[in-house]
């Protein structure tokens, strides 16, 4: 190519990715790539896209992610004129995950996980509530057999259960 087709080639594409059209899409989830952190999506006018970013930055370490339904409505935009995409927007969330280091949030219908290292509140709770429940003290009259409120706590028990995830 001559340097002219060069530069006016060149010319065009910097004025294109100015003043051309918007780069944003509406489509439908398809699937969700959890291990990549990317989803298919199908356009409106059925041009799919394989691997649709949920976070713009490709690097490891901390993110915030809404993880959209898959079937559900969302927004999509390219990246500086390239082939790559990322989520703008999202109609239906299946999971949100908040992860810095070694220290996790994740949330989805099934309840809240809370993470750091190998610890989870839910086994937090779980162990606490155990310990509660074997306690045994000593009165004038001798030592007790079982807690007189040990029902209460099992029902605590059964609570956290229901709200709290020991793993994802």
């Amino acid at each position: 190519m001559s340097k002219e087709i060069h530069d006016i080639a060149a010319a065009m594409a910097s004025f294109a990715s100015k003043y051309g059209p918007e780069t944003i899409f509406q489509g439908i989830v398809h699937s969700v790539d959890d291990k990549e952190d990317t989803v298919a999506v199908e356009l409106l006018d059925g041009y799919k896209i394989p691997d649709v970013r949920l976070k713009s930055v490709i690097k490891d370490g901390g993110k915030i992610l809404l993880v959209p339904k898959t079937g559900s409505n969302v927004l999509i935009a390219r990246i500086d004129g390239t082939d790559d995409y990322v989520i703008l927007t999202v109609h239906e969330v299946s999971r949100v995950l908040y992860k810095i280091g070694n220290t996790t949030m994740n949330v989805d219908d099934k309840g809240y996980l809370f993470k750091r290292d190998n610890e989870t509140l839910r086994k937090l709770f779980d162990d606490l509530l155990d310990a509660i429940l074997q306690m045994r003290f000593t009165t004038q009259s001798g030592p007790t057999i079982n807690l007189v409120n040990a029902t209460t706590f099992q029902q605590i028990k059964n609570r956290v259960k229901n709200l709290l995830k020991d793993d994802e």
